[in-house]
C-alpha cells in the first residue's frame, strides 16, 4: 500500500474511527446559523445527507469526504482539523481524510463550500460550471458539477436528480428560516403546552 500525500504533516495520523450523528442535531445546528442564506442551509442538508449516509457514515467527524492528500484547506479551518486517516475509499483506493474536531467543524465546512460554490437556489455555481441555480433541478445540476465531478460540462443522470430532488424535498420540513420556526414553536406550546 502506498501511502498517501498528506497536507497536514504537522497533524497526528489518527486511527480511523466511525463517527456518528442524529439528522434531528444536524438540523437544529443548521436552522441555529445565523447569516447564513436559507437555501444554502439546505442545500448543506442535502449534501450532508447524502454524503454521509443520513449521518451514519462519518470518518473521525468527517461527514463531507474532506480529503488531505490534495491541498491543505485555508488556514480558518487549522483549529478545527485534528488530523488525518489513512484507509480505503469507496472506489478501493487508499486516501487520506481530514479528521475534524467535531461533526459541527465538518458541517460548518460544509455549509462554507456551499456558498463559496454558489450551489443553492438563487446563486451561481462556481468555479466550474457558472450555471445559475433557479430550479431544483439546476440545483442537482451544480451539486453534481461543483461538488462530485469538479468538470463543469459533467451532466448527472436521472436517478442522480430524482434521489437528489428527493433528499431536497425532506429536508425542507425541517430547514426553515428562524422566524418561522420561531412562529411555529410558539403556536406549537399555545396550542399543545410544552
Amino acid at each position: 500500500m502506498t501511502t498517501p500525500r498528506n497536507a497536514y504533516p504537522d497533524k497526528p495520523v489518527l486511527a480511523y474511527s466511525k463517527t456518528t450523528i442524529s439528522m434531528e442535531e444536524v438540523y437544529k445546528f443548521l436552522n441555529e446559523l445565523s447569516n447564513i442564506p436559507l437555501e444554502a442551509k439546505r442545500t448543506a442538508a442535502v449534501m450532508f445527507r447524502n454524503e454521509s449516509g443520513n449521518g451514519t457514515k462519518g470518518i473521525n467527524n468527517n461527514y463531507a469526504g474532506v480529503q488531505a492528500d490534495g491541498n491543505r484547506l485555508s488556514a480558518e479551518w487549522d483549529n478545527r482539523v485534528a488530523g488525518t486517516i489513512v484507509i480505503e475509499d469507496s472506489t478501493g483506493k487508499t486516501r487520506r481524510f481530514v479528521a475534524f474536531n467535531t461533526w459541527q467543524d465538518s458541517l460548518l465546512f460544509t455549509v462554507k463550500k456551499v456558498q463559496a460554490r454558489g450551489v443553492y437556489i438563487g446563486a451561481t455555481a462556481k468555479p466550474y460550471s457558472n450555471l445559475k441555480v433557479d430550479t431544483l433541478k439546476n440545483l442537482s445540476r451544480a451539486y453534481y458539477k461543483e461538488w462530485v465531478t469538479g468538470i463543469g460540462n459533467s451532466e448527472p443522470n436521472a436517478d442522480h436528480n430524482k434521489t437528489f430532488e428527493q433528499l431536497y424535498k425532506s429536508v425542507l420540513n425541517h430547514i426553515n428560516d428562524n422566524w418561522f420556526n420561531s412562529i411555529y414553536n410558539q403556536l406549537k406550546n399555545l396550542f399543545y403546552g410544552n
